[in-house]
């Protein structure tokens, strides 16, 4: 968990800290993220194992996301963004959340939860929807 959550912290400091094109950082950070949720088997097991048992295990998914490491250090990238203009993230958290959802969602489903292989083309479109979606939501208008 620990190498884990240290390879998350260098993708954030990779795609999201020196951001000037917003669309662009979050767009390397979704591909980089979810290319990663797709294609490693560890993950996959994992992910299908702890959804096979959360029945039996509730304390397994009870955590909040924003008491989980990984969520709480993008909400501090997406406040710290926010702080910079870059973004309106009135609940750093529930953007996480977002941001997480949107670029990976469609990834998981898509790939069966990494069981399926997705193509860099097909991750790619995937990816860009959901940060499109994401900025729509968050995103800082040049006229505002």
């Amino acid at each position: 968990m620990a190498a884990q959550n240290a390879a998350f912290d260098e993708l954030l400091e990779q795609t999201l800290a020196q951001v000037t094109d917003i669309e662009a950082a979050l767009t390397a950070f979704g591909r980089a993220f979810a290319a990663e949720v797709a294609r490693s088997a560890e993950r996959s097991a994992v992910l299908r194992l702890v959804i096979a048992e959360a029945s039996h295990f509730p304390e397994l998914v009870r955590s909040p996301p924003e008491q989980r490491p990984v969520q709480r250090a993008l909400a501090d990238r997406l406040a710290e963004l926010g702080e910079r203009g870059l973004l309106r993230v009135p609940d750093p958290p529930e953007a996480a959340e977002f941001l997480g959802l949107l670029v990976t969602g469609r990834v998981n489903h898509r790939s069966w939860y990494g069981a399926v292989p997705l193509d860099d083309a097909e991750i790619d479109r995937l990816v860009a929807g959901g940060v499109r979606i994401f900025l729509r939501a968050y995103g800082v208008s040049t006229g505002e």
